[in-house]
């Protein structure tokens, strides 16, 4: 016998007390199903693949020679390959661990260089969010942003979704201001996972309303109205799901079956763009934080692979006779912050900020490296930094006597350059767009 205690427990009220799922709710049940799926000549998806715990760049995009040295004569860079060892792939040199993604060279570019201005967790709001703050603090994701100017995801039920551990997701509408979230498997949030009927949830919905109208408040019943109108929006989305003939993958947290739940959720519009977040432990046992015996576990090439099966699986799903998802899709990879140059005792790397890779593959990607990383002078002086930024010309991504240190923050107001997003309004910055993106 189902009671109102095994419901509300699985409709996880304790759990999401303070999430903001009418919103959320509003916006799902709004959609207009009919108009969903591709309906533009040319769709644009993203997927953001973000490795947690500060990934090492030099193992596969930014190759340095161990051989190389300080001015003052220290060695300047540790590295498991030889100089001899690297291969270039197009107009990409690739360290090792990024051989397996030079298939995509003609379609891949690298911006290397980048300075990261602090070593603190904000560093992880600026690489997601475009601007120099945690996430919580409202400010909107520029992936959600990105997508909701698409226009053919302007019907889409959730422009994006965020991975805050592998194949675990929150998901939400940008609404002017900020990402509306409630954390939730994805699959299991549509019902398709949860062995719940919509009869089910519709009983579901009666004995909430139930519920809502013992609470004493009328800010504690508008509050609860949230899991009420959830159940609709549920509904809604599963008859989305099977109009398209949705096929649950059997491993969400793999590669393949993140790439089978991402690609169809495009072909179907109901997601623009997801944030896939790799490290710090999960499910696939990621772990980038490696201070110590880096080399032997510092998970990179595994990454790597990861990202070529996600693009495989992608272009396994069509759009039209002729068009595969991953055809349309660009694919963003980035960390926080990178890693130094040089061992440390522990045989480990830490946290550097002054140099970290963003790496871009897929659709509308012009090939190439830009920016640049070598020997910098830090702070008063005294210190060499081997592993450091270098000026480049803004508009052309090339190294340049008169140019500025390359931020996140020119990458991500390039983005919404290319995107006609007015980066002042949306994140309340005045950086200066970088011009080498298409």
């Amino acid at each position: 016998m189902v009671t109102r205690r095994t419901l509300l427990k699985s409709a996880a009220f304790g759990a999401l007390a303070q999430s903001t799922l009418a919103r959320q709710a509003k916006a799902l049940v709004s959609t207009d199903m009919s108009a969903a799926g591709p309906s533009a000549k040319e769709p644009h998806f993203f997927v953001y693949v973000q490795m947690q715990g500060a990934w090492d760049p030099c193992l596969a995009f930014d190759p340095k020679d161990r051989s190389a040295l300080l001015p003052n004569g220290e060695r300047a860079f540790d590295q498991p390959y030889s100089i001899d060892e690297v291969r270039t792939f197009g107009s990409i040199p690739l360290a090792p661990q990024g051989f397996v993604l030079g298939k995509y060279a003609d379609r891949m570019a690298v911006i290397n260089g980048i300075e990261m201005e602090v070593d603190t967790g904000h560093t992880a709001g600026t690489i997601m969010s475009g601007v120099l703050m945690p996430r919580a603090s409202g400010s909107p994701f520029v992936q959600a942003v990105v997508a909701r100017r698409q226009s053919y995801l302007k019907h889409c039920s959730m422009p994006h979704i965020y991975s805050a551990r592998d194949g675990e997701f929150v998901a939400g509408p940008y609404n002017g201001t900020s990402v509306v979230a409630a954390p939730a498997d994805i699959v299991t949030m549509v019902g398709l996972g949860g062995g719940q009927s919509d009869d089910d949830l519709a009983k579901l919905q009666l004995i909430l309303q139930d519920f809502q109208q013992t609470l004493t408040t009328a800010s504690e019943r508008r509050l609860f109205q949230s899991y009420v109108a959830a159940v609709p929006a549920t509904i809604n989305m599963r008859a989305q799901l099977r109009a398209g003939k949705f096929v649950p993958p059997a491993e969400s947290t793999t590669a393949a079956g993140m790439g089978q739940l991402f690609g169809q959720l495009f072909a179907l519009g109901i997601v623009g763009s997801v944030t896939w977040q790799l490290g710090l432990g999960g499910t696939s046992n990621y772990n980038f934080d490696t201070h110590s015996d880096h080399f032997a576990s510092h998970p990179l090439g595994k990454a790597m692979a990861d990202v070529d099966t996600l693009a495989t699986e992608l272009g396994k799903i069509p759009l039209d006779d002729h068009t595969s998802v991953w055809d349309r899709t660009t694919v963003v990879l980035s960390s926080e912050f990178s890693r130094t140059a040089r061992l440390n005792s522990s045989q480990g790397k830490d946290h550097n900020v002054h140099s970290n890779s963003l790496v871009l593959l897929g659709h509308k990607v012009r090939a190439g490296v830009y920016g640049a990383s070598g020997t910098r002078v830090l702070g008063n002086g005294s210190a060499f930094e081997a592993h450091a930024g270098l000026p480049v010309d803004l508009a052309t991504g090339q190294p340049s006597s008169q140019g500025e240190l390359l931020k996140t923050k020119h990458l991500w107001a390039g983005f919404g350059a290319i995107c006609g997003i007015d980066t002042s309004r949306e994140f309340g910055t005045d950086a200066k767009p970088v011009g080498f993106f298409t």
